[in-house]
């Protein structure tokens, strides 16, 4: 009696060991996935939308970026700054940041 109890134990013990380990391996792929997504590569002429959520660069002199024109601004995206209409996104000018 002791021994099937023991062996029910251990099976319960092995599944939910496996569960967990599976979930963990789910978790580190989905994890590795966002992680290794490669990022935009923008381009004179692409639109970013809804360029009023991006914040304005305000030190670009320091960046060594020209200064911005009336309804632009530059936004810092994927690791690049972009010099954009505010009113319809249109990307004017990239600059790629170190």
């Amino acid at each position: 009696m002791k021994s099937i109890i023991a062996a029910a134990v251990l099976a319960s013990a092995i599944c939910v060991t496996g569960a967990s380990a599976q979930q963990a391996t789910q978790h580190n792929k989905a994890t590795q996935s966002s992680s290794t997504s490669q990022k935009k590569i923008w381009r004179s002429g692409d639109k970013l939308l809804s360029p009023k959520k991006y914040n304005a660069v305000s030190d670009y002199k320091k960046k060594g970026l020209k200064s911005p024109g009336d309804g632009q601004k530059w936004v810092r995206v994927d690791g690049q700054y972009l010099l954009i209409t505010v009113a319809t996104g249109a990307i004017l000018s990239v600059v790629t940041s170190n």
